[in-house]
């Protein structure tokens, strides 16, 4: 009832803002994915003196204790289809895909919504088909989302929407702080094992055994969480804490709002997270990839054959292994990480390749979302 409250009270206020305040809406579901956007507006606001209004629907996401000059924080989650049909924002940003398809629809009002993508991953494998069709821009991460999204297009008889070679500003934090990172060398290496949240992913199928094994032969471990998986797997949960809880070579963490883990594992196990991308590309160090099954949200993926990003990269960056061979998994972790300075120019020439405005992203994405709010403004006036 306290949340109920507080929604209606800042749906009112949302309203009752004066445009000045909300020229650009911005719209996450969770602390998660809050972290994304910061840089971005941050430099919105530093480079276009332009204000910003921040709607989350975690109740206590920090952007809401935010006391920055040009950010108006809100609280919305019940009644956001409410407010998304009477959004009156010249600008929408949001990392949330299919709106249109679910009870998230197109404001009544004449709203421009532009995409910001919180992975680095491909378009058309671990997205539905229709993601990203009602959209009027997209801030892309390297050059072959836009392939994607043309070629979707095209198939499908779409209307263009303008992309953006933006590049990703959490790729851009984790190296920032990867490369200040003033932290002692572990005594004992340590292990990241981060995975996705789809069905049979590393937890769901061996999770119990590699971790008990890396224990075993004197590797510290960090088990990260996917945040769909601490909202949607209490069991899964439940499990692991029962099992590692009181271990001290084992750290669970249930947030991803921080990078640390990151910065301090010395080699990362994953199944088809984006993770391993940011890992990869971020500290310049290889990863372990169990081959579980793929997350596929689209089965109409092999019709615009391009194969997946992250599909392609992925005996590049590290090194595959599949189900069966995970009770062997010390050897492997032992062989990859003697060498990881090898892999490591491959990994930044992919990077370098691949992604756009390494860096510099949070620059490229403010440009753009001004470019759309003028746009916008201009397409107002014209209409008057």
């Amino acid at each position: 009832m306290k949340n109920l409250l507080k929604e209606i009270r800042d749906l009112i206020r949302y309203l009752r803002l004066p445009l000045i305040k909300k020229l650009i809406l911005v719209y996450s579901e969770h602390s998660g994915y809050t972290i994304n956007f910061i840089p971005t507006v941050k430099a919105i606001i530093s480079e276009y003196n332009t204000e910003i209004c921040f709607v989350t629907s975690q109740a206590d996401d920090p952007i809401l204790l935010f006391r920055n000059q040009g950010i108006t924080a809100l609280y919305c989650k019940k009644l956001l289809p409410f407010l998304f049909a009477n959004i009156d924002s010249p600008v929408c940003l949001m990392t949330m895909p299919d709106l249109g398809a679910y009870y998230i629809k197109r404001s009544v009002n004449n709203v421009r919504y532009i995409y910001i993508f919180h992975a680095l991953m491909s378009t058309h494998m671990i997205y539905r088909e229709k993601a990203f069709d009602n959209f009027d821009a997209i801030l892309c991460t390297g050059g072959y989302q836009i392939d994607e999204i043309r070629r979707n297009e095209e198939l499908h008889s779409l209307k263009k929407k303008e992309l953006t070679e933006a590049g990703y500003t959490r790729l851009d934090d984790i190296y920032s702080e990867y490369q200040n990172h003033k932290g002692p060398l572990n005594s004992k290496k340590k292990i990241l094992i981060a995975p996705g949240w789809s069905k049979d992913n590393i937890l769901d199928t061996c999770g119990v055994q590699i971790t008990t094994s890396l224990v075993a032969a004197g590797f510290d471990v960090i088990l990260r969480y996917h945040p769909e998986t601490v909202k949607r797997r209490k069991d899964l949960i439940e499990r692991y804490d029962n099992a590692f809880a009181d271990n001290p070579a084992v750290l669970i963490e249930k947030s991803v709002a921080d990078n640390n883990s990151l910065l301090t594992a010395d080699l990362l196990i994953t199944d088809w997270s984006g993770v391993s991308l940011e890992y990869a590309f971020g500290t310049e160090r290889p990863v372990l990839y169990i081959n579980t099954p793929r997350k596929i949200l689209n089965e109409n993926y092999q019709k615009l054959d391009i194969e997946p990003f992250e599909v392609s990269i992925r005996g590049m960056i590290g090194k595959q292994i599949e189900l069966n061979e995970t009770p062997d998994i010390v050897p492997v972790v032992q062989e990859i990480m003697a060498g990881a300075e090898k892999l490591k120019q491959t990994i930044i020439e992919i990077r370098d390749k691949n992604i756009f405005n390494f860096g510099k992203a949070k620059y490229a994405n403010a440009k753009a979302i001004f470019e759309q709010l003028k746009a916008a403004y201009q397409a107002g006036r014209k209409n008057e």
